[in-house]
């Protein structure tokens, strides 16, 4: 959030259920903005190199979160930046 120049605090909750030993299920949810949502939309259309790069197969278990996380973060930046530049013109 802090990428979009917003001072707002995430939070994730995960709830996991077991049947025994065995993982049974999982549920999630957020507090995000729209405007995460809206800016990892926008990573997608116009950075596509960072999902097919170094978010390949990360929500799939990929190998490289933190490359991922810091791309995501850079692109967060330029969305920023191109929707601070557009809201003036």
């Amino acid at each position: 959030m802090l990428a979009l120049g917003l001072y707002f605090k995430v939070m994730d909750t995960f709830r996991f259920t077991f049947d025994g030993a065995q993982l049974a299920a999982v549920e999630t949810s957020s507090n995000d903005l729209p405007v995460y949502c809206e800016a990892f939309d926008w990573v997608k259309r116009q950075m596509r190199q960072i999902m097919s790069g170094p978010c390949q197969g990360f929500f799939a278990g990929g190998p490289t979160p933190r490359d991922c996380a810091r791309a995501v973060t850079e692109g967060f930046r330029r969305f920023a930046a191109n929707r601070t530049s557009s809201s003036g013109d």
